[in-house]
């Protein structure tokens, strides 16, 4: 690993190589940002193992989006040390060129359902205060144009988020978890009434009597990788129905896929739970396991196979009881409004968005794309504007206009392609 250099706190300068900031908190805190995943790679991934943070700050994240994207952008790794040596914090940034501009974003911000970072359990209580101060610093020594840090849960693992006093407006989106018991039927129960209980019994019966209905989890990688693909077209072919087009393109592809690929020190991290009916799959939930939760990810569905049976419900339950069997403590399903998620979730985390300029041009952009942000979630929140948004969605398709014109409006109403829903 190259020596950090020393610079003055505040400071805003080139980034040639990692570099040190010497803090004054009381406790000092060091910051040293690193442009290279692998310098770091065995602190992180100890770090990751022991922090508060979410599936999207682990190493394996971070890395399959790296290595999968061609689009130009630096990765900026922060990370705080106490005067031990000892990790506070480690927040996975990373610096996109688009537009001629530079902006400070969350690595893999598309495809992340939140903005968090690793943190130190018992630095948590104290960070929102320390970044209240310094962390202002941090946004200032990079010189970037625009900060756009999206998606940032308002509290998580018990206390607000670290860089709360950085929100900017409110995201469109919400997060839902589920606490976990270890008895399925009894959390199943406490959600769901007995007639709906009854409805699912028959509906499950009827799925039964058409063949051999099984679930899990692919047992090869050839398999998995099968399955993954077969994800994307039925999750293709079920929002062309709906009007979006162009939303999963080789660059998404290739993150999955290599993202199922990376492993855990005793188990895969990706979990690609799949209901199939005599060999046919019906149906995904694709999720990542990290700190003894499940995180949803993508959900797909076999549009064209008896969807009065509700096959996707089915997965659902079956997914929840496989989480209770493997004693997880949470199942976060991800962000976006469905009533399946009000039905389930034991939490709604409000998510927020920090856009906000650094230089005169870096002005103009935040003050789009907040004004974009504003009305996605005005839209999402209004019954008459989301089904005036989905009908001009379907008019476009029919229309034959390209995905170029129908997918960035497919973005505006609020499209959720990370997220179990």
């Amino acid at each position: 690993m190259s020596r950090p250099e020393r610079i003055r706190a505040g400071q805003s300068v080139a980034l040639p190589r990692d570099f040190l900031v010497a803090a004054q908190e009381t406790p000092p805190i060091e910051l040293a940002v690193h442009r290279k995943l692998a310098d770091i790679a065995a602190e992180w991934r100890a770090f990751e193992a022991i922090a508060a943070g979410t599936f999207y700050q682990t190493y394996a994240w971070c890395e399959a989006w790296i290595e999968s994207s061609d689009e130009p952008f630096e990765p900026r790794i922060i990370i705080g040390r106490d005067r031990n040596g000892g990790i506070r914090f480690l927040l996975p940034l990373c610096i996109q060129r688009r537009h001629g501009m530079s902006i400070l974003e969350w690595i893999a911000t598309p495809q992340s359902t939140y903005g968090y970072g690793l943190y130190d359990r018992e630095f948590l209580p104290r960070a929102q205060s320390w970044f209240s101060g310094r962390g202002w610093e941090i946004a200032r020594m990079f010189g970037v144009d625009v900060l756009n840090l999206a998606e940032m849960p308002e509290s998580l693992h018990g206390f607000p988020h670290p860089l709360s006093d950085w929100f900017s407006c409110r995201s469109a989106n919400r997060g839902y978890q589920i606490r976990l018991e270890s008895d399925f039927q009894r959390l199943y129960e406490r959600k769901r009434s007995s007639v709906t209980r009854r409805s699912n019994r028959k509906r499950d019966n009827r799925l039964a009597a058409l063949g051999n209905v099984t679930f899990g989890i692919p047992d090869t990688r050839s398999t998995k990788h099968e399955r993954i693909e077969e994800m994307f077209r039925q999750q293709q072919n079920r929002l062309s129905i709906r009007g979006i087009h162009g939303v999963f393109d080789a660059r998404d592809r290739r993150f999955i896929h290599r993202l199922a690929d990376a492993q855990g020190q005793a188990k895969p991290i990706l979990l690609a739970y799949n209901l199939c009916v005599d060999g046919r799959m019906v149906a995904m939930k694709l999720g990542g396991l990290h700190g003894n939760t499940y995180w949803g990810l993508i959900s797909s569905l076999d549009s064209e196979f008896v969807p009065h049976l509700s096959p996707g419900d089915a997965a659902l339950r079956r997914l929840i009881a496989a989480c209770c069997e493997t004693r997880l403590s949470m199942l976060d399903l991800g962000s976006g409004d469905a009533s399946y998620k009000t039905q389930w979730a034991d939490t709604v985390i409000p998510l927020h968005a920090c856009i906000r300029g650094q230089s005169p041009r870096g002005y103009v952009w935040a003050a789009l794309a907040t004004a974009r942000l504003i009305a996605k979630r005005t839209i999402k929140r209004s019954p008459r504007l989301w089904k005036l948004a989905q009908y001009l969605r379907r008019t476009l398709t029919h229309l034959r206009y390209p995905a170029s014109v129908n997918a960035p409006l497919g973005c505006l109403v609020g499209l959720n392609l990370v997220g179990i829903g």
